[in-house]
């Protein structure tokens, strides 16, 4: 992902729909991924339950760095907007 941000890419859209598990390295990454993509105007979203990840929005406040859809298609729609 590293290298389409390099090459001029800012939207990308991450499916979590069938994830039952996202450890710290995996969260860590997500994290890195959407400073970056903020620092350029770009936006990383993630397709998921938000249900599944309330408890993680509480504890990483990644709320205030990403935006989580239903479906891959409202993820597609809004990062087209």
């Amino acid at each position: 992902m590293l290298v389409n941000i390099h090459q001029g890419h800012r939207n990308f859209i991450i499916d979590l729909t069938n994830c039952e598990f996202m450890d710290s390295t995996f969260l860590g990454s997500i994290i890195v991924i959407a400073k970056k993509l903020r620092a350029l105007n770009g936006q990383l979203t993630l397709v998921a339950d938000p249900q599944k990840l309330k408890v993680l929005y509480t504890l990483t406040e990644l709320s205030k760095m990403l935006n989580v859809e239903k479906t891959l298609n409202e993820a597609i729609n809004n990062s087209l907007n």
